[in-house]
């Protein structure tokens, strides 16, 4: 593929912890070891991409909520809001206080679209599109305001528009009411109208795209993540591990597992000292309380990224945990990509026939997260099998995926 000059627009870019912004930044990582040149379009409280061949525009919002937020990520992680802000006041005041009102006329609440970003990301996108020989307008979210840009700027300056979409953004259990949801259908639909190509994530939501807009510009490619160097890490007991990466919180828990592995202890098929089940991240939920009574259980913070996909490469099982509302049917969580790189066994607790079929494919695990007979079975059978195939057909090429993407 020849060198082209892709203008990357998302929202998130740079955050800690935060799966889009990781998302992006591997995107972006694949994009500079492909040769080509990257201009990125992010928010404000986004952290300064430092690659070769990238320039970066950290770009505010224009309402008072969503402009706060970005203030307020910045503080928190100490850094200082840019002197070129305080300019915006008197328009995120005014102008950005009605968008405010309005948004939350319509959609009865400001949600994480990050709508107004769209005001002001736009002229700088519509510009760099304009007199910057951009070759392919690239939008991933994540927030839907990136795409809604990326569409805008691509029209302008007739530049092809391609738009991965992280998450699909019309379908059961998505948006947070009827209105928010209408929107964002409102934002697909402009997608797919105005893009030489749009990607999804999994084969399933793709599908169900193609069968409703009856277009061909649809298509799913699996992302793959970056793969990090790091030292192995060795348990300091012999317990068998089993380790989550990332927050638990609503229909996205560990109840049934906590259920499967009690069931197999009043069963006295295996014992609390041979077990430790870690959640490495937040829990948000009334459920902590009992997930912190088990003598098994453990939980830490999160931590950076690098330093937790070490942190997982001291388990004996890394966990795949779906939510169990049908918003899992066509979703895949990002940090499977991260445990296939450790080439260790994963355990899916899923909600998805096509990740049942994935982690098959590549010789891991899988259990119905509903069934917690099914959950016991696979826990069992996993403590009790001594050892495991070191699949590398496992890996999924980040790079290699980022290249079918542009094409």
């Amino acid at each position: 593929m020849s060198q082209k000059h892709v203008l990357v627009i998302s929202y998130f870019a740079g955050m800690v912890g935060f799966s889009p912004a990781e998302w992006l930044d591997d995107k972006v990582d694949s994009f500079v070891k492909l040769g080509h040149k990257i201009t990125l379009v992010s928010a404000l409280s986004s952290q300064k991409c430092t690659l070769p061949g990238v320039t970066h525009y950290r770009i505010p919002s224009l309402t008072v909520t969503d402009f706060g937020q970005e203030k307020k990520e910045l503080q928190l992680s100490g850094r200082k809001v840019p002197f070129f802000t305080y300019l915006l006041y008197p328009l995120i005041y005014t102008l950005g206080f009605l968008i405010d009102l309005m948004l939350k006329v319509f959609t009865q609440g400001v949600g994480g679209g990050r709508l107004s970003w769209i005001f002001t990301s736009a002229f700088t996108s519509i510009y760099l599109s304009l007199f910057k020989k951009v070759d392919i307008v690239f939008s991933t979210g994540g927030a839907a305001s990136s795409h809604v840009v990326a569409v805008a700027a691509g029209v302008i300056a007739k530049i092809p528009i391609i738009v991965e979409l992280q998450d699909p953004l019309s379908g059961e259990g998505i948006g947070r009411n009827s209105r928010s949801a209408q929107l964002l259908g409102w934002v697909e639909h402009l997608v797919v109208k105005f893009s030489k190509k749009v990607v999804f994530v999994t084969e399933s939501a793709a599908r169900e795209a193609r069968e409703f807009y009856k277009t061909k510009n649809i298509v799913c490619i699996y992302p793959g993540s970056r793969k990090f160097t790091y030292s192995e890490m060795v348990p300091e007991n012999k317990k068998f591990r089993f380790v989550h990466l990332g927050t638990l919180y609503s229909t996205r828990n560990f109840n049934t597992l906590i259920q499967a592995i009690d069931q197999l202890i009043d069963q006295k098929k295996i014992t609390t000292d041979e077990i430790e089940l870690i959640n490495q991240g937040d829990i948000h939920g009334d459920y902590k309380t009992n997930y912190l009574s088990k003598s098994y259980f453990k939980q830490y913070p999160i931590r950076p990224r690098r330093e937790a996909i070490e942190f997982c490469s001291s388990s004996n099982i890394n966990l795949v945990v779906q939510h169990t509302d049908p918003r899992s049917s066509t979703t895949i969580p990002y940090k499977l990509y991260d445990y296939m790189n450790l080439n260790k066994p994963i355990l899916g607790l899923i909600n998805s026939e096509e990740l049942k079929n994935l982690l098959a494919k590549h010789g891991h695990y899988s259990a119905q997260i509903n069934n917690v007979d099914d959950i016991a079975e696979k826990v069992l059978f996993l403590l009790r099998s001594k050892t495991f195939e070191n699949n590398q057909a496992a890996q999924i090429d980040a790079i290699e995926q980022a290249a079918e993407l542009l094409k």
